[in-house]
């Protein structure tokens, strides 16, 4: 018996069920879902990633502006990345406070 997979054209197996059509395959399906998600949470991330950035920056500004103190001239921000299962992985200078 042939698996599912080799029985159906390519064509059913990728398009949605239309009349006379069986549905997409359900790894299809969870793929498709799966890359909407990950564009999702790619658009939303660089979105956010300047806004964190300005609010670092910010906060960073109103620190200094209350310690006013003299033998600070340059900063540097640093990132450290933190994922489950993962080792840490820090970024040196990730980015800076010009604009």
């Amino acid at each position: 018996m042939k698996d599912r997979k080799e029985a159906l054209p390519r064509s059913q197996e990728i398009a949605a069920p239309a009349a006379g059509r069986s549905a997409p395959l359900p790894e299809r399906q969870v793929a498709f879902r799966f890359g909407l998600s990950a564009e999702s949470r790619a658009a939303a991330y660089l979105i956010a990633t300047d806004r964190q950035r300005a609010r670092i920056i910010a906060a960073a500004e109103a620190y200094l502006a209350r310690v006013a103190d003299e033998t600070i001239r340059d900063i540097r921000f640093d990132a450290v990345l933190v994922a489950p299962g993962r080792i840490p992985l820090h970024i040196p200078a990730a980015f800076d406070a010009s604009r």
